[in-house]
């Protein structure tokens, strides 16, 4: 992976109420996307099942039901598709604005990000997520978060 920006531990610290804040939206975006979408699901399948489709699938665009049920399903598909598609346009945009900062962002839904950073000929991750308050932790380059160390020892390493 390129990167594009080094970041200073104050620089890093600086943009995080505001990822923060990005990355709690879109989450709860998405559990609101989930929510309908299943029970929109959950709505399809019960008039498959009431009609003697129970192997519908929503991935298919045929429908050979009575002419209520066809429109009933042909709605309920693209309302499905249409939170589907909104949704993953949203974190599209999400991920593509943290990216685009030179962030980069390893999980949306736990919020863990990593920094980039260059000092003293040492190329590191400040790291962090969403749960924590304040960016504590940071790896190498060819670490990751289960190596992560406390930001006190970076000192012995530049």
């Amino acid at each position: 992976m390129q990167i594009r920006k080094s970041f200073t531990l104050k620089e890093a610290k600086l943009l995080i109420p505001e990822i923060r804040e990005l990355l709690i939206n879109i989450n709860s975006r998405l559990d609101d996307y989930i929510y309908k979408i299943d029970n929109l699901k959950i709505q399809y399948y019960k008039i498959a099942n009431e009609t003697g489709l129970e192997n519908i699938k929503l991935s298919s665009s045929r429908f050979d039901l009575n002419y209520l049920d066809q429109e009933k399903l042909k709605e309920l598909f693209n309302e499905i598709k249409f939170y589907e598609n909104i949704s993953k346009a949203e974190v599209i945009e999400v991920v593509e604005n943290i990216m685009d900062r030179g962030i980069i962002l390893r999980d949306l839904r736990t919020g863990l990000l990593d920094f980039p950073a260059f000092d003293q000929n040492l190329l590191y991750y400040l790291c962090w997520r969403i749960e924590e308050d304040d960016i504590h932790w940071w790896h190498t380059r060819s670490e990751s978060f289960i190596n992560r160390k406390p930001i006190a020892s970076l000192i012995e390493f530049i």
